[in-house]
């Protein structure tokens, strides 16, 4: 399954995200997320507009008590904590990656 989603504004595209689901016969899901800034728009054009953030939310069945994926972690971070975030294989149990947020 593949998904693509263009992001435009002022009749121009400023990025396009690419999903590639793959569901192996083992059950296993993998998830290929990729975002492609336009780079031919000048960035003071840009700047009124943040760049896209990208996620998935999924609903799982009560038997996942872990996850593990390729990227930054263990733990959640942004731009503020992303040095401290280590680029690697990461797993964590189901209830270590829900953080309350108070709004």
């Amino acid at each position: 399954l593949h998904i693509s989603t263009v992001l435009t504004a002022r009749g121009k595209v400023r990025a396009v995200h690419g999903l590639h689901v793959a569901v192996h016969s083992d059950g296993q899901i993998v998830l290929y997320n990729k975002v492609s800034v336009n780079q031919n728009q000048p960035w003071w054009d840009m700047c009124p507009l943040s760049l896209p953030r990208v996620g998935q939310r999924f609903i799982l069945p009560p038997s996942i008590s872990s996850a593990q994926w390729f990227g930054r972690g263990p733990f959640e971070n942004y731009p503020d904590r992303s040095h401290a975030a280590l680029i690697g294989r990461h797993q964590a149990s189901v209830s270590e990656l829900h953080t309350s947020y108070i709004f």
